[in-house]
């Protein structure tokens, strides 16, 4: 099921580029292109939608999950948004499970993952910064898919006793 239709669309880019409009990459290009790249990875609208929210809560205190409630956005996107955001003090660890356990946050998750260890972006930086970069990412990649794998096997565990009681 598909909860986003294109007023959510064009609403989450307004909100996208009022709370980027300021900020540059580690490389010094426009952040917007970051979350445009995202959402385009996205293969639906609930992916293209969170793929612009996902970095404007954790990233501007103006806009909150209350904030993206009010202007519309259905409560499934509010869930997945919450689940994507990373929190203050918050592990790694415990950010990557929270993420994997929601199926729009986790596709838009490896879409954020996968654009920010792309190596045409990587080679903008210095090689020191590059490998940081790309073995962050690679591990957060590999806890994501840790996750996921959990997550199924407690899913069809709880899907076999259901189906033999």
């Amino acid at each position: 099921m598909i909860y986003c239709n294109a007023r959510h669309l064009t609403v989450a880019m307004r909100i996208c580029t009022e709370a980027h409009k300021e900020q540059v990459d580690k490389a010094g290009n426009p952040y917007i292109l970051h979350p445009l790249r995202v959402a385009a990875a996205g293969s639906d609208l609930d992916q293209a939608v969170l793929g612009l929210l996902h970095g404007v809560v954790e990233d501007n205190p103006r806009f909150t999950l209350d904030y993206i409630r009010e202007n519309g956005f259905p409560e499934k996107i509010v869930i997945a948004l919450d689940a994507i955001t990373k929190r203050k003090k918050e592990t790694l660890e415990s950010y990557y499970y929270r993420a994997a356990q929601d199926n729009i946050a986790v596709m838009v998750k490896f879409h954020d993952l996968d654009d920010n260890s792309n190596p045409k972006r990587l080679e903008l930086l210095d090689d020191d910064l590059a490998l940081y970069f790309k073995r962050k990412y690679s591990n957060a990649k590999s806890l994501l898919g840790k996750f996921i794998l959990e997550r199924s096997r407690k899913q069809e565990a709880d899907n076999e006793r259901a189906a033999n009681n």
